[in-house]
């Protein structure tokens, strides 16, 4: 995906070792509680707490929410999770508050329809 820094990859005959991550049933709103999991730059894998703040459009219109958690290179495209461990979101680069701006689950989910759209057979149905 363009906006989001999202890319899938389908790997012929690879089926197995990969764990998966269930999705929040809606977006954040202000004040939810969230997690981000990931590395900075030149660090060890972190686990940060923080908050969402606001609901933001990115220069491009995109949809984001703004989190209390300051954004560090290395950041993007790491996921974050409710208290739960459900997936509200992706992160993605500060454009303009200097904190971690989420890309919400909705939008994450349109992406993984779109690719498993691409990636089905060729004549076969959406299950």
């Amino acid at each position: 995906d363009e906006y989001m820094g999202l890319a899938a990859i389908a790997i012929d005959g690879f089926s197995g070792g990969v764990g998966t991550i269930d999705f929040s049933a809606g977006d954040p709103g202000p004040g939810d509680p969230v997690y981000l999991q990931g590395y900075a730059r030149n660090t060890r894998w972190m686990l940060l707490q923080g908050r969402i703040e606001k609901r933001s459009e990115r220069m491009n219109g995109q949809p984001v929410y703004v989190t209390s958690i300051a954004y560090q290179d290395g950041f993007a495209g790491a996921p974050v999770v409710d208290g739960r461990g459900r997936l509200v979101g992706v992160a993605a680069p500060a454009e303009r508050s200097g904190a971690v701006e989420v890309f919400p689950v909705s939008r994450v989910q349109e992406f993984a329809t779109e690719v498993r759209r691409l990636l089905r057979p060729r004549g076969a149905t959406a299950d």
